[in-house]
């Protein structure tokens, strides 16, 4: 399912890790898209945002385990709006779903993902594509946003993902940690345009 993409658990780079921030804690009962199957298809954006909303709802000092009724619940909520997808984009319709639970910031697209504007710091010339991507999403997440990630492993072979964090392993290399929305527990790894490309990033409300 999950192979064609390239992401990796992040365990298999744990040994490596020099330093690592996160938006929730570790230990997290997530939503995966098999958990729907039997009422919904093409549903990882809904499943994304139901990932999204039980961050709303988790405390940062410690961890939860939901309810699995409860998830259900909140997807039924997303699902209504989203539908099925493919979606390509975090319309008007969820923006006012999110309004309605109390979420009032919409959603922020990351702008001239690509673009290098605004590094100006020593060496910021010699940054790949993904290293550009990967910084204006690390900041975001630093600012207590998390971003969904729409990405894709071939022209109509899409997924949506929630970058939580973000960590930085030996030898200068850094990743995003991400909410694949196959795996419940713990992080997958992801470089922007290493594995599948990244089509867009949105910048979702911190905490209420």
């Amino acid at each position: 399912m999950s192979s064609h993409f390239h992401f990796q658990p992040e365990y298999s780079i744990r040994d490596s890790i020099v330093h690592r921030h996160v938006l929730c804690p570790d230990g997290v009962y997530w939503a995966v898209t098999d958990d729907f199957t039997d009422s919904a298809r093409n549903h990882c954006y809904a499943t994304m945002l139901t990932n999204y909303l039980l961050f709303q709802q988790t405390e940062s000092a410690r961890s939860t385990h939901a309810d699995p009724a409860q998830i259900r619940y909140l997807f039924r909520i997303v699902h209504s709006v989203s539908g099925n997808g493919p979606v390509f984009s975090i319309g008007r319709g969820s923006v006012r779903m999110l309004r309605d639970l109390g979420i009032r910031q919409d959603p922020a697209p990351i702008k001239k993902l690509r673009s290098r504007s605004g590094f100006r710091a020593a060496g910021a010339e010699h940054l790949s594509v993904s290293e550009i991507m990967y910084e204006k999403i690390r900041r975001r997440i630093d600012d207590g946003y998390p971003v969904a990630l729409l990405v894709a492993a071939a022209p109509f072979d899409w997924h949506w993902v929630l970058a939580m964090g973000y960590a930085q392993a030996e030898y200068g290399r850094h990743f995003l940690l991400i909410l694949d929305n196959w795996h419940r527990g713990g992080y997958q790894i992801y470089m922007p345009d290493d594995g599948c490309r990244l089509l867009s990033a949105t910048a979702l409300p911190g905490r209420k």
